[in-house]
């Protein structure tokens, strides 16, 4: 509780140290991981958010959130080729996830696969909520679905 109340205070040396120190007693306590690696996300620190991000999915590896999270940030530290297989893997534990086909869509557009993209995409407005009502529409009208 110290370490997010750190965090949400805005004392991320406090709150790493605080998360450190859960880790350090309970190996399996993969919130933390993730924690760690919303602040080192935050400060950009990429590699230090992925290893969190892994050691997160070590953890807990049948958590399709994981997957995503992991995937994630990923994308936003450049290495978006590396997303694909885990949110692939994310799809397949948790099919109704509208978040892993369209960010999947998203990297394999990147990756010049346009009907790999168009699928996963596709696989993505079949499942999207009323609250990714903006990003159907824009792929829709992109794609002429």
């Amino acid at each position: 509780m110290m370490a997010t109340a750190a965090f949400r205070g805005g004392f991320m040396d406090e709150a790493i140290a605080d998360f450190r120190e859960v880790i350090q007693a309970d190996l399996s306590f993969y919130m933390a991981h993730s924690q760690l690696a919303q602040i080192y996300s935050a400060a950009g620190a990429w590699d230090l958010a992925i290893a969190e991000r892994k050691a997160a999915l070590d953890v807990n590896p049948d958590d399709p959130t994981l997957l995503v999270d992991y995937s994630r940030t990923l994308i936003r530290a450049g290495r978006a080729a590396e997303a694909e297989a885990p949110l692939v893997e994310a799809e397949q534990l948790n099919p109704r996830d509208a978040l892993a086909p369209y960010l999947l869509g998203q990297v394999l557009e990147n990756l010049d696969r346009a009907d790999d993209a168009r699928e996963a995409y596709q696989h993505f407005l079949a499942v999207a909520p009323a609250s990714y009502a903006t990003q159907c529409a824009e792929l829709r009208s992109r794609l002429s679905l």
